[in-house]
């Protein structure tokens, strides 16, 4: 890969990191306001954006080391990596708290690979 291709490579990767940022700290705020369709909405462009980053991601890896952009690269990586996991428990306290409110215990549990299972159940005699 040329010096030249490999810049525009890592620029284009950066960008799409970004705008992922962009979008998880947009889901942060739409989980504190519980806005159901704005979250519906997020996840699609997060697909979409993790598709597009899976695409042009791996040369410019390969090459970013020695990259002027090499540091930012990283840095918006491990930003994004930050955001989604702070957004995903953010997402969890979320839903046990909708799910206390609803009357709903979570009865979690672990499956076979110490995977958590999610499932509710009635906290009084009847559901509503």
């Amino acid at each position: 890969m040329s010096q030249a291709a490999t810049a525009a490579a890592v620029d284009e990767l950066l960008e799409l990191l970004e705008r992922l940022v962009v979008t998880l700290e947009d889901e942060q705020r739409a989980i504190r306001t519980l806005d159901a369709r704005a979250l519906g909405e997020l996840a699609v462009e997060k697909e979409r954006l993790a598709g597009a980053i899976a695409a042009a991601g791996a040369a410019p890896r390969a090459h970013a080391a020695g990259h002027p952009r090499g540091a930012a690269l990283r840095t918006a990586t491990a930003r994004a990596q930050a955001l989604s996991h702070a957004n995903r428990l953010l997402l969890d306290d979320a839903v046990a708290l909708v799910g206390r409110r609803l009357g709903v215990e979570d009865a979690g549990t672990y499956d076979a690979r110490a995977r958590r299972v999610r499932s509710a159940r009635p906290t009084q005699g009847r559901a509503i």
